[in-house]
């Protein structure tokens, strides 16, 4: 408990030395310039972790999906009706729906949604390519480094949670 409130204060010091920019500031964004690394990759990542999460054990992925993903999915349609965040994509001044399919559709990330959700049926050989995935996400500016954060916390708990109501536990033991 201590070591969480000196991590969070530390954070909380560091962010604050920086100036408030106009628009959201990733240092990954920083270090990987825009259109190195293509979007494409990261679709095809998340898709096939959920290809081959189905494939391996079908059952699972149907309890997942409807206890883990949509759920998140859920929060993740109430987060974009009351919050605008700036794209990742710095094409996405305006609406295109060539270019820009997806503008505002930033927290949680719905493709790192599907890849956790996707990890927790195939287990540990997911570790890597979920890991490559949120990489991928964040490095093609698809989405911003806290999207795919947040979903990684957001699939965390709903996953604990199912599995406290699943063994019979109440929540408010945890």
């Amino acid at each position: 408990m201590f070591f969480s409130f000196l991590v969070s204060l530390g954070a909380i010091i560091y962010v604050s030395s920086f100036a408030v920019p106009e628009k959201i500031t990733d240092f990954i964004h920083l270090r990987v310039p825009y259109g190195v690394v293509p979007s494409e990759a990261a679709h095809i990542l998340s898709g096939a972790t959920a290809f081959g999460a189905y494939i391996y054990d079908p059952q699972h992925f149907r309890v997942i999906f409807k206890d883990v993903y949509l759920k998140g999915m859920l929060i993740k349609a109430s987060l974009i009706v009351f919050t605008l965040m700036p794209d990742a994509n710095p094409e996405c001044g305006s609406f295109s729906l060539t270019r820009c399919l997806t503008r505002n559709d930033m927290l949680p990330s719905g493709h790192m949604l599907v890849a956790l959700s996707s990890g927790l049926v195939l287990g540990k050989r997911s570790f890597i390519p979920v890991l490559i995935c949120g990489f991928l996400l964040v490095a093609s500016h698809m989405h911003y480094c806290v999207d795919v954060i947040l979903s990684c916390w957001l699939v965390y708990y709903l996953e604990r949670d199912r599995l406290a109501i699943k063994n019979g536990f109440s929540l408010q033991t945890f």
